[in-house]
Protein backbone atom coordinates (compact mmCIF):
# COMPACT_ATOMS: atom_id res chain seq x y z
CA UNK A 1 0.00 0.00 0.00
CA UNK A 2 1.15 3.52 -0.76
CA UNK A 3 1.87 6.06 1.93
CA UNK A 4 -0.09 9.34 1.77
CA UNK A 5 0.81 12.62 3.46
CA UNK A 6 -1.66 15.49 3.87
CA UNK A 7 -2.62 18.15 6.41
CA UNK A 8 -5.69 18.51 8.60
CA UNK A 9 -6.52 21.66 10.55
CA UNK A 10 -8.85 20.84 13.44
CA UNK A 11 -11.74 22.95 14.74
CA UNK A 12 -9.49 24.85 17.16
CA UNK A 13 -6.90 25.62 14.48
CA UNK A 14 -4.24 23.04 15.38
CA UNK A 15 -2.37 21.74 12.33
CA UNK A 16 -1.86 17.98 12.01
CA UNK A 17 0.47 16.40 9.44
CA UNK A 18 -1.15 13.07 8.59
CA UNK A 19 0.92 10.20 7.24
CA UNK A 20 -1.16 7.12 6.54
CA UNK A 21 -1.68 4.29 4.09
CA UNK A 22 -4.26 4.24 1.30
CA UNK A 23 -7.56 2.76 2.49
CA UNK A 24 -6.34 2.87 6.13
CA UNK A 25 -9.84 4.08 7.02
CA UNK A 26 -13.08 3.79 5.02
CA UNK A 27 -13.25 7.60 4.76
CA UNK A 28 -11.55 10.82 5.78
CA UNK A 29 -14.29 11.27 8.40
CA UNK A 30 -13.31 8.03 10.14
CA UNK A 31 -9.65 9.08 10.18
CA UNK A 32 -10.58 12.48 11.66
CA UNK A 33 -12.76 10.91 14.37
CA UNK A 34 -10.17 8.27 15.30
CA UNK A 35 -6.94 10.29 14.99
CA UNK A 36 -8.01 13.82 15.95
CA UNK A 37 -10.85 12.88 18.30
CA UNK A 38 -13.15 15.38 16.62
CA UNK A 39 -16.86 14.97 17.34
CA UNK A 40 -18.16 14.87 13.77
CA UNK A 41 -20.18 12.48 11.66
CA UNK A 42 -23.43 12.28 13.61
CA UNK A 43 -25.05 10.13 10.90
CA UNK A 44 -22.00 7.82 10.61
CA UNK A 45 -21.41 8.60 6.94
CA UNK A 46 -24.94 8.24 5.58
CA UNK A 47 -24.99 11.74 3.99
CA UNK A 48 -27.82 12.91 6.28
CA UNK A 49 -26.40 15.44 8.72
CA UNK A 50 -23.59 17.57 7.28
CA UNK A 51 -21.58 17.50 10.52
CA UNK A 52 -18.42 16.22 8.81
CA UNK A 53 -17.82 19.12 6.43
CA UNK A 54 -14.21 19.83 5.50
CA UNK A 55 -12.91 22.72 3.43
CA UNK A 56 -10.00 22.15 1.09
CA UNK A 57 -7.47 24.92 1.65
CA UNK A 58 -4.61 23.54 -0.47
CA UNK A 59 -4.44 21.25 -3.48
CA UNK A 60 -6.68 20.17 -6.31
CA UNK A 61 -10.27 19.08 -5.88
CA UNK A 62 -10.65 15.38 -5.13
CA UNK A 63 -13.07 13.19 -6.99
CA UNK A 64 -16.60 13.87 -8.18
CA UNK A 65 -19.40 14.92 -5.84
CA UNK A 66 -22.52 12.78 -6.15
CA UNK A 67 -26.05 14.21 -6.10
CA UNK A 68 -26.77 13.39 -2.45
CA UNK A 69 -23.60 15.10 -1.25
CA UNK A 70 -24.19 18.14 -3.50
CA UNK A 71 -27.75 18.50 -2.22
CA UNK A 72 -26.68 18.40 1.42
CA UNK A 73 -23.77 20.81 0.88
CA UNK A 74 -26.07 23.27 -0.89
CA UNK A 75 -27.88 23.79 2.44
CA UNK A 76 -24.78 25.38 3.98
CA UNK A 77 -23.94 28.98 3.09
CA UNK A 78 -20.50 29.14 1.52
CA UNK A 79 -19.36 31.38 -1.29
CA UNK A 80 -16.49 29.00 -2.04
CA UNK A 81 -18.79 26.01 -2.62
CA UNK A 82 -16.31 24.12 -4.81
CA UNK A 83 -13.87 23.71 -1.91
CA UNK A 84 -16.18 22.05 0.64
CA UNK A 85 -16.85 18.33 0.92
CA UNK A 86 -18.35 15.84 3.31
CA UNK A 87 -15.39 14.00 4.79
CA UNK A 88 -17.52 10.84 4.96
CA UNK A 89 -17.50 10.82 1.16
CA UNK A 90 -13.74 11.24 0.71
CA UNK A 91 -11.78 8.01 0.49
CA UNK A 92 -8.22 7.75 1.78
CA UNK A 93 -6.51 7.56 -1.62
CA UNK A 94 -3.52 9.12 -3.37
CA UNK A 95 -5.79 12.04 -4.38
CA UNK A 96 -5.30 13.39 -0.84
CA UNK A 97 -1.50 13.56 -1.26
CA UNK A 98 -0.23 17.08 -0.53
CA UNK A 99 -3.67 18.53 0.18
CA UNK A 100 -4.75 20.50 3.26
CA UNK A 101 -8.21 20.35 4.82
CA UNK A 102 -9.93 22.44 7.47
CA UNK A 103 -12.38 20.54 9.68
CA UNK A 104 -15.43 22.81 9.80
CA UNK A 105 -17.90 23.02 12.66
CA UNK A 106 -21.03 22.93 10.52
CA UNK A 107 -23.03 24.61 13.28
CA UNK A 108 -21.06 27.77 12.49
CA UNK A 109 -20.73 29.75 9.26
CA UNK A 110 -18.28 28.21 6.81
Amino acid sequence: MSRITFTLIDTIGKIHEIVTQQKSYPSLMELIVNELLEDIGDCKGRIWCGTCIVKQVKGSATGPIDTEEANLLSEYPNEDYASIRLSCQLEITSELEGTSWLVVDSRLDI
